[in-house]
């Protein structure tokens, strides 16, 4: 996502998991969220369940850069586990679409290729959306991040 950076603002929404931008041309949020590998509990996280109510509340539209550490085959994981599910089920009851397409791994290391990253959005903005990706591009790090285009 390409935006000025003058004409982002920072919310307050953010806490030390999740980063929420709003750009204000496209009645946007845009938001990075962490979802802990070792939370004891089960997706969404209050913080996530915030940012998605204070958007809808706002009738906000939103994309979510996600570092979901959990397994789901709607986004081409090799299998699905609980924390996956309780995401994927919280997604659907808010409307959400993942944008994950093909099964190009997020995440790669010598022993392990998996999809634990996620990108999603309000059903309202797909057709504002194009050309969602997995970066072949490396940034020190074990984990792949996705790209979208804001049309």
């Amino acid at each position: 996502m390409y935006f000025m950076l003058q004409k982002l603002m920072f919310s307050p929404l953010n806490t030390s998991d999740a980063t929420v931008l709003k750009q204000g041309r496209f009645n946007i949020y845009l938001a990075s969220v962490y979802l802990s590998f070792n939370s004891l509990t089960l997706y969404p996280t209050s913080e996530l369940m915030k940012l998605v109510e204070e958007a809808q509340r706002k009738n906000k539209k939103i994309v979510i850069g996600c570092d979901a550490n959990s397994h789901h085959v709607a986004w081409d994981s090799t299998n699905t586990n609980r924390r996956g599910q309780a995401l994927i089920d919280f997604l659907n009851t808010k409307d959400f679409i993942t944008l994950n397409i093909g099964n190009k791994s997020t995440f790669v290391n010598r022993i392990r290729e998996e999809v634990f990253d996620i990108t999603i959005c309000s059903e309202e903005l797909i057709n504002e959306i194009q050309d969602w990706r997995v970066s072949d591009e490396h940034f020190f790090s074990d984990l792949r991040y996705g790209t979208v285009h804001l049309i």
